[in-house]
Parts: C-alpha cells; sequence; structure tokens
C-alpha cells in the first residue's frame, strides 16, 4: 500500500486586489472592529464609521482624549483585522473627532493568512534580523519574512544557515531590519520545517518559527510594521 504523501504547507502572495481591501474594510465596519492609525510616534485608536463608495474614502472616530495631531503632508498607517496600509488623509475634524482617509492602494496593503491568530503574511519582504544566541554570538543576516504577530515571526532560512539554530533554543533579538531595541527581545525558536511551499520560493525552503517571550505591546509591534513598509 503506498504511504499518502504529506501535504506542503503553502503561504499566500502578498499580491493584493482591490476587491480584497474593499471586503476588509467593509467587514471593519460592519463588525464595529477597532483600527490602530499612526503616523510617527502618534498613534491612536479608532473604529470606521462610513464608507464613500463614490469617492473611495472611510471616515474615522478617533478614540482619543487628545486633539487630533496628523500632517496632511503626510502618508499615515492604518492596521485593523489583519490588514496592514498605507494611504492620505483627506480632513480631520477635532471637534468630532474624526479624520477622513483615503481607502488604500493594493500595492499598499499587506494582509494576513486566513488563520485565527491574525498573523501578517509578508511573503517576499526581506528584512534583516540582529540575533544573539546562548554563546554570545551575533547573527545578522536577511531572512524573508512569511508572516509575522505579535505573538512571533516565522520566515524563511537562507541557504547554508540551517545548523546555526536549534528548536527550542532561546535568541535575542537585538534589531529588527534598521531598528534597534533598548532592550533586547527574546525568543525561542519553535520549530524548524523543512520542505516549505512559498509562492516565488519553490517547494523546498526551511521556515524558522520565532515565539515571543511575551506578546508584543502594540507600539513594539507597530515598530516592526513600520520596517516591514520601508523594506
Amino acid at each position: 500500500m503506498a504511504t499518502p504523501k504529506k501535504k506542503k504547507k503553502q503561504f499566500r502572495s502578498k499580491k493584493v486586489s482591490h476587491t480584497e481591501v474593499k471586503n476588509r474594510i467593509v467587514s471593519m465596519f460592519r463588525d464595529k472592529i477597532p483600527v490602530t492609525i499612526w503616523q510617527g510616534n502618534n498613534i491612536v485608536g479608532a473604529l470606521i464609521t462610513n464608507i464613500s463608495a463614490g469617492s473611495y474614502q472611510i471616515v474615522l472616530k478617533v478614540d482619543s482624549n487628545e486633539p487630533l495631531n496628523f500632517s496632511h503632508r503626510e502618508n499615515i498607517h492604518l492596521f485593523g483585522r489583519g490588514m496592514l496600509a498605507q494611504t492620505s488623509i483627506v480632513s480631520t475634524c477635532n471637534e468630532q473627532m474624526l479624520i477622513r482617509l483615503v481607502i488604500p492602494d493594493p500595492q499598499t496593503v499587506r494582509l494576513t493568512e486566513n488563520r485565527q491568530n491574525g498573523r501578517l503574511d509578508t511573503v517576499d519582504t526581506t528584512v534583516h534580523l540582529t540575533l544573539k544566541t546562548v554563546d554570545e554570538a551575533k547573527v545578522k543576516f536577511g531572512m524573508v519574512l512569511v508572516n509575522l504577530s505579535r505573538q512571533g515571526i516565522a520566515a524563511r532560512m537562507p541557504h547554508g544557515r540551517d545548523a546555526t539554530f536549534i528548536r527550542c533554543e532561546q535568541l535575542q533579538m537585538l534589531g529588527f531590519g534598521r531598528s534597534s531595541f533598548e532592550a533586547p527581545i527574546t525568543l525561542t525558536i519553535g520549530h524548524i520545517t523543512n520542505n516549505v511551499n512559498i509562492k516565488n520560493y519553490g517547494p523546498n525552503n526551511t521556515v524558522l518559527g520565532l515565539q515571543f517571550s511575551q506578546i508584543l505591546k502594540k507600539v513594539e509591534f507597530i515598530h516592526l510594521l513600520e520596517e516591514i513598509n520601508k523594506a
């Protein structure tokens, strides 16, 4: 009797359609899903209160006791229900704490996988990680992110690096992209999975799963998202 072949894991491409963006925004509006919007260190929570289909704009009610302090000359970031996007401001109203944004261009959008933990799928994005192993050796190299959440990171291992890491080993992350941390972030290697099929990279990839020792704070997670957008 033939042994059934093990089904290989498959991750989605980062290419996003306008319909996907629209559907994700409509679902956040319909289900009253909180979103996070930010510009630099100015970070606030909000709810989508209106979608203007004709002009491709959305209106958000900001949850803050402070006046809105966003620059109309700079892009603004939005993250909610697993959608990371960059867009522009149309107008703001401090009296009602409302902000009107252009519906994001699909080219600026990253979406999660269809999983409950809302991992951000970022295939094809190369970010340099600076890690320190238990023997104090620093390792810095570019890894293609497969997904990212506040719980951890999964990344495609560069060829020849497989022997660098051991499952269950603890590491410290000193840098992510061009950002460094005031205090290192402790990680545990949750899995090292071979023969993973990733679009644009074929079937024979090794994926490293790194779990944060603590769920990242929203501000820390946003800094990682910003580094992805810079990549």
